[in-house]
C-alpha cells in the first residue's frame, strides 16, 4: 500500500506496519527495523507505546526520519499503570458486569505511569449458542487496537538520540588490507576512492579551488602504517589516510597518521579521506602542524553505491569546512549563554557549486549543551527556514492552544533560547543543510 502522505520515495503505508506491530507486540515491547527508510516503523512504534531502534546507511533517510518524529502529534492512551488509567478499567469493568478488577489505588504515586503495563482498551463482548441457552456471562474481547484516548493530553515523541557508527578499535589500514576475510573489500574500497580522486580531485569548501591529484600509489612499511597511500597534490609530495567506508574517523586517527607522515622528510602534506568524521575533528579544513599541512576530505555518500552512474558529481570530495557559530553571554544573566548560526560553507553536487550557505537554508541544526567529547546529544533542536514546510505545520496545527508563540518563533530560528553555561565548558552544534550535509563543530565558551 502507498501512503497518502508521501515522506520518501520507497514508502509502506501506516495502516500496514501498524497491523503488523499490533498483531506481533504489546506496549513497552522494543521493534527493529534495520532499513529505516523515512522511519514509518518507528513513527508507528512511538504511536502505539512500543519503544524502537532503526537505522539507514543514508543521511537522507536518517534526516528525514527525524524530522518526521521530532514534528510527530500523537493520542495519549489511558494507561492501566497510572491513577486515572485504573479508575478508567474499574468503571468498564462494572459497566459490563465483570467486576474482577481491585478498585484503583487513590494515591497517584503508587503508580508508575509505564507503557509497559498496557493500555486501557475498548472491548467487545462475544456471544454463542451455549452462552445464550445456559445464560452464562458473555466473553469479553480486548481490542488492541483502539485504546481509550485521553483527550486532555498532547503527546509528541518520547526522547531518543540518534547515533552514528564508530569503530571500537582502531586497526592499522595495511593490517586490515591484509586480513583475508576484509581484504578483497577494502582493496576494492581504495580502488573506488583513488580512481574518483584522479578524476575529480578534491574541492575546497571555502572558495572556488581545486586540489588536483596525480600519481596515487599504495604505501607500503614493514613496520605498519597508519599511512594507507602516497600522491602527488599539486606537484607536491603527499600521503593519504584513506578510511575504511565503515569507520567514522576520530582525532586519535589523524594524530597517528600525522606523526608518521612528519617523520617522513619529503612530505609537506596529509590528506585524511573518510565519509564520516567525529565532532572533534571538525575544526576547519586546513590544520598545520610544523610544515606538515593536514587536510580532512569528506567523500560523496554516492561513492558508497557501486552501480550508480559514473558522473563527476558522484565522486566529489569536499575539504569539510565548519559551522560559522556565534557564542555570547546573555546580558540579562551571565550564567546563560546563547548560541547563533551566521552560515556555513555548501558544495551542492546536482549544480556543482560552492558558495556560502545562509542561515536561513539550514533546514535543521542542534545544540549539545553540554558536550563530553564523545557523544553528540542534541539537546535544543531548531528547523530554521522550514516555517511552510508540511510537517512543520502540521505540527504547529496540532499543538493548537498548547503552542507558546515565543518558543515557536525560537525553533524557527538560527538564534537559541538562552541555556545555562555548560559545566564542561564545551557545547557541541550541529546542522544540517539542503542538500542533507552534516556539518558539526565545538565550541569552547565564554
Amino acid at each position: 500500500m502507498s501512503p497518502d502522505d508521501l515522506h520518501y520515495v520507497v514508502e509502506t503505508d501506516e495502516e500496514v506496519i501498524e497491523r503488523c506491530i499490533l498483531m506481533a507486540t504489546d506496549p513497552g515491547d522494543l521493534v527493529l527495523d534495520p532499513t529505516c527508510g523515512s522511519g514509518t516503523t518507528a513513527y508507528v512504534a512511538e504511536k502505539w507505546g512500543r519503544r524502537w531502534i532503526t537505522s539507514d546507511s543514508s543521511l537522507v533517510a536518517v534526516t528525514l526520519a527525524r524530522q518526521r518524529l521530532l514534528t510527530g502529534i500523537f493520542e495519549y492512551y489511558y494507561l492501566q499503570d497510572s491513577a486515572d488509567g485504573a479508575q478508567k478499567e474499574h468503571e468498564i469493568s462494572a459497566a459490563n458486569k465483570n467486576d474482577q478488577k481491585p478498585r484503583p489505588r487513590d494515591v497517584a504515586a503508587d503508580y508508575g505511569d509505564d507503557p509497559s503495563g498496557g493500555f486501557v482498551y475498548e472491548r467487545v463482548n462475544t456471544v454463542s449458542a451455549a452462552i445464550l441457552a445456559y445464560d452464562k456471562e458473555p466473553n469479553e474481547v480486548l481490542l488492541v487496537n483502539r485504546p481509550l484516548v485521553k483527550k486532555s493530553i498532547i503527546r509528541v515523541s518520547s526522547p531518543f538520540t540518534v547515533e552514528s557508527h564508530s569503530p571500537y578499535r582502531y586497526v592499522e589500514p595495511a593490517l586490515a588490507a591484509s586480513d583475508g576475510a576484509n581484504a578483497d573489500n577494502i582493496k576494492g574500497h581504495y580502488r573506488a576512492i583513488t580512481h574518483a580522486l584522479v578524476s575529480s580531485g578534491i574541492k575546497s569548501g571555502r572558495d572556488d579551488t581545486m586540489m588536483r591529484i596525480r600519481d596515487v600509489s599504495p604505501y607500503h612499511s614493514k613496520k605498519g602504517s597508519w599511512i594507507t597511500h602516497t600522491a602527488l597534490v599539486d606537484n607536491k609530495n603527499a600521503v593519504m589516510l584513506i578510511a575504511p567506508d565503515d569507520c567514522t574517523v576520530p582525532p586519535e586517527l589523524i594524530d597517528r597518521a600525522a606523526e608518521e607522515a612528519a617523520r617522513m622528510g619529503n612530505i609537506s602534506m596529509l590528506i585524511v579521506i573518510a565519509f564520516s568524521f567525529e565532532a572533534d575533528v571538525r575544526s576547519g579544513e586546513l590544520e598545520e602542524r610544523g610544515r606538515l599541512e593536514i587536510y580532512k576530505a569528506q567523500a560523496n555518500q554516492d561513492l558508497l553505491v557501486g552501480n550508480l552512474k559514473d558522473s563527476e558529481s558522484d565522486r566529489a570530495f569536499v575539504l569539510i569546512g565548519e559551522p560559522d557559530i556565534s557564542v555570547s553571554v546573555d546580558p540579562a544573566d551571565n550564567t546563560q549563554i546563547t548560541v547563533s548560526v551566521n552560515g556555513y560553507d555548501t558544495y551542492d553536487p546536482k549544480t556543482r557549486q560552492i558558495g556560502r550557505g545562509k542561515a536561513d537554508e539550514i533546514v535543521c541544526w542542534m545544540i549539545d549543551t553540554d558536550y563530553d567529547g564523545r557523544s553528540f546529544y542534541a539537546r535544543r533542536i531548531f528547523f530554521p527556514g522550514c516555517g511552510g514546510d508540511l510537517q512543520i505545520m502540521g505540527f504547529r496545527k496540532g499543538l493548537g492552544r498548547n503552542l507558546d508563540p515565543d518558543l515557536w518563533d525560537a525553533m524557527l530560528s538560527c538564534e537559541s533560547t538562552p541555556f545555562p553555561k555548560p559545566k564542561g565548558k564545551r557545547i557541541a552544534v550541529r546542522i544540517i543543510t539542503a542538500t542533507h550535509t552534516e556539518m558539526t563543530t565545538v565550541v569552547d565558551t565564554p
